[in-house]
């Protein structure tokens, strides 16, 4: 791809990923407007992504992965133990969906329904997976591993996605911080340490 055509690329992202964090309802959004506000024509967004739909999942893996990488910046640098550095890696995870709701549903379900190796549930499990390691040591194979943070991920996730029927039923509110905390905790003593 040419310098111009990776400039517009960008230029289309970046227009589209400040479009969301404005809006948070992707719904909102129309190509007409990215095209206007990028300065491009609705002909290039085609060209480069084909759909709107496609655009917007993109964006939204490149938000998700950005929150992804400061989390584990911060977690490498912490002094602690590895299962704290799991929690707390854990419930900024669940405290992302709970802030991006409208962004963290569009992924989730995204990721549900056209799953592929580099989503971002796959993100998740490989930022977590040398945290794993460090919890297990040679005890477990990664391929356990990788069993057990998709369990740990998708608990949280179905936490986030079926709230008011968590809520109804355990009485446990993912949109209040102490009782999702609580909630993550539970999930990591559940999957990690019995």
């Amino acid at each position: 791809m040419s310098r111009q055509k990776s400039e517009v690329r960008e230029k289309i992202i970046d227009t589209t990923i400040q479009m969301i964090r404005k809006y948070g309802d992707t719904g909102m959004i129309t190509v007409r407007e990215i095209a206007s506000i990028a300065g491009v024509g609705v002909g290039l967004i085609n060209y480069h992504f084909q759909t709107k739909e496609n655009l917007i999942n993109l964006c939204i893996m490149e938000l998700i992965g950005q929150s992804v990488s400061e989390l584990q910046s911060f977690s490498q640098n912490a002094e602690m133990k590895a299962i704290d550095k799991l929690s707390m890696l854990c419930k900024g995870i669940a405290s992302f969906m709970a802030i991006n709701e409208g962004l963290s549903r569009i992924s989730i379900t995204n990721d549900l329904v056209s799953p592929n190796v580099n989503d971002n549930i796959a993100q998740l499990i490989n930022m977590l997976l040398p945290i794993a390691k460090e919890i297990f040591g040679d005890k477990k194979y990664e391929r356990e591993l990788r069993i057990l943070l998709h369990m740990l991920i998708s608990s949280i996730s179905v936490g986030f996605l079926r709230n008011s029927v968590i809520s109804e039923t355990f009485g446990i509110d993912f949109s209040d911080n102490e009782q999702r905390d609580n909630f993550v905790e539970y999930c990591i003593r559940i999957v990690f340490l019995n």
